[in-house]
């Protein structure tokens, strides 16, 4: 029979060769560090007749391999995170609500083409590409002050001809 601080100095003495195996097996560090600990209280609880410390360091080194076999089998039992979220249903748009957008981006893109070409395109650089207005002003070789005020001028015209279409912002 062997003492606990026998198997305390051959945990403490092969940590590191220990998580280092189950990580292989498992492929995640923090897994690994479970499958050492659970070996370890495994073997505490079993109290193998030995006293020899290097066949408990084996034993120990055993019991981690196995321990981290049974842990990736485990793993594997589990339903993949995918295959649970593709069991939910789905959460996307109605078919009604899908030709209602259709409609309404048919109705922007009109709207849209409507505007002066200047205008239109500082309106997608801007929402579109996500540019500032000194950056929209440096692209168009405009003032700073022209592109704010043309943005918003379009952005009024553009409300209106949706309005216009029945559609409300």
């Amino acid at each position: 029979m062997f003492s606990a601080d026998t198997l305390q100095q051959a945990l403490v003495q092969d940590y590191g060769r220990l998580c280092t195996l189950a990580n292989k097996i498992l492929q995640d560090s923090h897994l690994a560090q479970d499958a050492v600990q659970e070996s370890w209280l495994r073997l505490n609880r079993a109290r193998p007749d030995t006293t020899d410390a290097e066949k408990l360091r084996h034993l120990l080194l055993v019991t981690v391999r196995h321990t981290a076999l049974n842990m990736r089998r485990s793993r594997r039992a589990e339903p993949a995170e995918d295959a649970v979220f593709a069991a939910l249903p789905d959460a996307g748009p109605l078919p009604q609500e899908k030709l209602e957008r259709s409609e309404a981006v048919r109705c922007l893109l009109a709207a849209m083409q409507a505007l002066e070409e200047t205008d239109r395109a500082i309106l997608q650089l801007q929402y579109g590409q996500g540019m500032t207005g000194a950056q929209i002003a440096a692209a168009l070789g405009l003032h700073a002050a022209t592109v704010r005020q043309r943005s918003r001028r379009a952005r009024q015209k553009l409300k209106q001809l949706l309005e216009q279409e029945g559609l409300t912002l």
